[in-house]
């Protein structure tokens, strides 16, 4: 079947150059031919300099049979030879077009370079999850998960052509990586930013009149505290990553902003649920309804399954991991309410057990962050003789509000200037949250940073988190 069709039509646009896909596809495919001939069903590595790079990169490792291994390029050299060992990767792009010179195609006719593949069950790309919590997992993925993810989103929100895919997620995550894949896949243009700053997202999306963008809710937070005002065209900016506030999404659709909350992972190939927020503000809290083939079920011990074409070949190196007689478990929590809508209640790693109480972590850091004091918090449990696992909690505090000379809890205020006032202790925010909740949901510990060390995603990097505690507290 074909995959992308090579004819003149946009496919890539920045600030400085726009480029069809004859010239993309044919460019790749004498890459593919100088560099990857003899080679097939080989697991290459690449990264790209840039998004151009990559996309390169990528098309000619497809074009010449072979499984594109797309590894974060800021991960550390100890985090990549790991990787490359543990998945015994043997080529990686960048060396082998090191010093060789490919020669430019001197004629090109439209459909010439079309990009075919022989079966859409054959391995699409190897992609690593966030790796947020825990070490990156290594995920397989299929040209039919990806083509059946692009129904998903177009279940959802009717795409049409001539339309263009803003590139507002990095491209070595799966966000990223599917705007690239459903703009190709329906022939449109995907729009690549300056850089992933929220000013620089909303400048490229007004400036090239973008259809579609992608953001988390750390960028939907400063579209509202700028109050920008998107051109007409913009017919859907999908909200993903994780939780998002509700105050925000509320302030957003408010100004005018098309908002699509959307829920899915790197297991699931992007977005599997979603909703129309403007047209059902009533259910901002929810993470929408189930898209295309989608089967979602929640088990006895309240874990959201799923069934669907989009989901994983598999995780490599764990066979058969998260399997439950066909249905995918996310461990994450959640509920279905009468329509069919999901509702996450909490991610796996956001409970904890505590002296046999259940702790939901996303429902401390909402109360404790409900302090006028108190920016935003990060909740997680620590292993205790006594308690199976304690509740400790991170907090950041509002700028000009410190703590008192004799607070003695622990103290990891970075960077942040000391003012002349100081006017919060830790038994202050607990005596508050004692007026909120009950005893087992408040912190036995409080830490007080600058700031929260986060992937390019906004998520915050627990491991890294709990080693900055850690080198203090020794």
């Amino acid at each position: 079947m074909i995959l992308f069709h090579s004819n003149n039509d946009l496919a890539i646009i920045t600030n400085e150059k726009k480029w069809t896909y004859l010239e993309v596809l044919s460019n790749s495919k004498s890459i593919s031919e100088e560099l990857l001939s003899g080679l097939k069903n080989a697991r290459i590595v690449t990264s790209g300099n840039s998004p151009f790079d990559f996309l390169i990169s990528l098309l000619s490792i497809w074009f010449s049979g072979n499984i594109p291994v797309v590894i974060n390029p800021n991960f550390s050299t100890s985090q990549r030879i790991e990787l490359i060992k543990e998945l015994d990767i043997k080529y990686d792009f960048n060396d082998l077009k090191k010093n060789k010179e490919i020669r430019s195609t001197v004629k090109i006719n439209s459909g010439d370079f079309d990009l075919k593949i022989r079966s859409s069950k054959s391995s699409a790309l190897i992609l690593f999850t966030s790796g947020s919590t825990s070490k990156p997992k290594a995920v397989e993925l299929t040209f039919a998960n990806l083509i059946n993810n692009y129904h998903c989103i177009n279940s959802l929100i009717s795409i049409k052509s001539n339309e263009k895919f803003g590139l507002t997620l990095p491209y070595y995550h799966i966000g990223g990586f599917q705007i690239i894949f459903r703009a190709f896949f329906s022939g449109n243009a995907v729009v690549i930013p300056e850089s992933f700053k929220s000013s620089d997202i909303f400048n490229s999306t007004q400036s090239h009149l973008v259809n579609y963008i992608s953001v988390v809710s750390k960028t939907l937070f400063d579209f509202v505290e700028a109050d920008y005002q998107f051109h007409d065209g913009l017919k859907a900016i999908f909200l993903g990553g994780g939780f998002s506030n509700h105050s925000t999404v509320k302030k957003a659709i408010e100004k005018g902003m098309k908002i699509y909350k959307v829920y899915g992972s790197t297991e699931t190939t992007s977005m599997i649920t979603g909703f129309n927020c403007n047209k059902f503000i009533d259910k901002i809290d929810s993470a929408g309804a189930p898209l295309f083939d989608l089967k979602i079920k929640i088990n006895k011990d309240g874990h959201i399954l799923l069934k669907s074409d989009s989901l994983m070949k598999g995780y490599i190196n764990y066979p058969n991991s998260f399997r439950e007689k066909g249905w995918f478990n996310t461990f994450d929590y959640g509920h279905l309410d009468s329509e069919g809508y999901l509702y996450i209640d909490s991610r796996r790693e956001d409970m904890i057990v505590s002296g046999g109480e259940n702790i939901n972590l996303i429902e401390v850091n909402n109360l404790i962050a409900s302090h006028p004091s108190i920016v935003s918090a990060f909740s997680f449990g620590r292993e205790d003789e006594k308690w199976g696992q304690i509740l400790c909690s991170a907090v950041i505090l509002k700028e000009g509000i410190n703590l008192t000379k004799d607070e003695k809890s622990r103290k990891l205020l970075g960077n942040r200037k000391q003012q002349q006032e100081f006017n919060l202790t830790e038994e202050e925010i607990k005596d508050y949250l004692k007026k909120q909740t009950v005893s087992y949901k408040i912190p036995k510990r409080i830490y007080f940073l600058d700031k929260f060390p986060v992937t390019e995603l906004g998520k915050i990097m627990r491991e890294e988190l709990l080693k900055i505690i850690d080198s203090y507290e020794k």
